[in-house]
């Protein structure tokens, strides 16, 4: 019925609109707002300002822009970009080991309050932008920096937050919907990894756990009444096989 009362959408001036959309996204980062967004990032700065940087970082790559994605490409190659890569390490594991110290305050009946800045959310989200719509580049440099001093492969990183998160099958059944939501958010990160298709990321993955951490989410009973959604389940569901079938597209090497 909804659908029935809501205004046609014209698809001439939907594109105009989106043309509008894209060409202020480009205007804005060559202001400097992309290189701005990853140095803010990279800095000993509040959380709270890092998080600002990821929603504007959001909003200019959003639609998989690849004027913007080539942009801060060119800024973390101008030169080295270690602080970057550390920063994003270091954030993913601040918001693993917070899921699972809030697991262990819940068990214990005290209460938690909600998170309502999605800080987690939002770096993730950034991070799969980067790379949307199989931008190679990108997608090379999350896994591997070869300018850098040690690379820090945030593929791994990932795949570690899902193995602190959701792997164990006891924690999966009953899991809170924020952290199913969340944990759902890794692996679309993953498949946008993988797809184009990514040899070398494709390989990669293929040697963690990512399989078995795909296979319990397939087969552990997440769903249940007050924690979680069953639609959210049959979501990250969803994205897992997204993610196998990305893993298996397209081989170069039979590996």
């Amino acid at each position: 019925r909804e659908a029935e009362d809501a205004p046609s959408v014209n698809p001439k001036e939907a594109a105009k609109a989106r043309a509008a959309f894209v060409a202020k996204q480009i205007e804005i980062s060559d202001f400097g707002a992309a290189g701005l967004v990853l140095d803010v990032i990279s800095a000993p700065v509040p959380e709270t300002l890092v998080l600002q940087a990821f929603k504007l970082g959001i909003m200019l790559l959003t639609g998989g822009n690849t004027h913007v994605q080539r942009s801060m490409w060119d800024h973390l190659n101008a030169k080295t970009s270690d602080l970057f890569f550390i920063a994003c390490r270091k954030f993913l594991k601040a918001q693993a080991k917070k899921i699972v110290d809030n697991r262990n305050l819940r068990a214990k009946n005290i209460e938690i309050d909600d998170d309502t800045d999605r800080f987690g959310m939002h770096l993730i989200e950034f991070m799969r932008l980067t790379a949307e719509g199989h931008f190679m580049p990108m997608q090379e440099m999350l896994r591997e920096q070869p300018n850098n001093k040690k690379s820090i492969n945030l593929l791994h990183e990932a795949v570690e937050f899902l193995v602190a998160v959701a792997r164990d099958t006891t924690v999966l059944r009953g899991m809170d919907e924020d952290e199913l939501v969340i944990s759902d958010s890794v692996v679309d990160f993953l498949v946008e990894m993988l797809q184009g298709p990514n040899a070398g990321n494709q390989e990669f993955l293929g040697t963690t756990l990512i399989v078995d951490i795909g296979k319990r989410i397939m087969q552990a009973k997440i769903f249940k009444q007050g924690h979680n959604n069953s639609l959210t389940v049959s979501t990250i569901r969803s994205s897992v096989c997204q993610m196998f079938s990305a893993m298996m597209e397209g081989p170069e090497r039979p590996s």
